[in-house]
């Protein structure tokens, strides 16, 4: 209760839930986000697959990506970064590194598209951004 105390007094309150709530987006984003490159990867067919070795390109990743977020075209290198561990750990071409990218991002938008059409929400509804 102490230590609760103490960061609501340094922090203000509402802090410790604030905390709680980024780690936990942040775990449901890594898991996430491995799953999606390991089925995309399964798609393609690739030799060297499993989810320990997307979740581990994964944190690498966001890692690196957080990183360079705050400079100028930092987002272009951390993507060209990811790309790069992709190609490392799936022993894989820049080709195929793309092709599984892209392949998870399809994954992700097949199983919204089910979701939405088993929970009965209109595709058409959703705002584009």
């Amino acid at each position: 209760m102490f230590l609760n105390m103490e960061l609501m007094n340094i922090f203000g309150p509402g802090f410790d839930v604030d905390v709680i709530r980024i780690v936990i987006y942040v775990l449901i984003n890594l898991i996430g986000s491995a799953i999606l490159l390991h089925l995309g990867t399964g798609l393609l067919g690739f030799d060297k697959k499993g989810f320990t070795r997307a979740f581990t390109v994964v944190i690498i990743g966001d890692i690196v990506l957080f990183a360079l977020s705050f400079y100028p075209f930092g987002t272009v290198i951390g993507f060209l970064v990811f790309l790069y561990l992709i190609k490392k750990f799936y022993d894989v071409g820049w080709i195929l590194a793309f092709l599984a990218f892209l392949m998870s991002i399809v994954v992700a938008v097949v199983i919204t598209i089910i979701l939405l059409l088993i929970l009965g929400i209109s595709v058409f509804i959703i705002p584009a951004i």
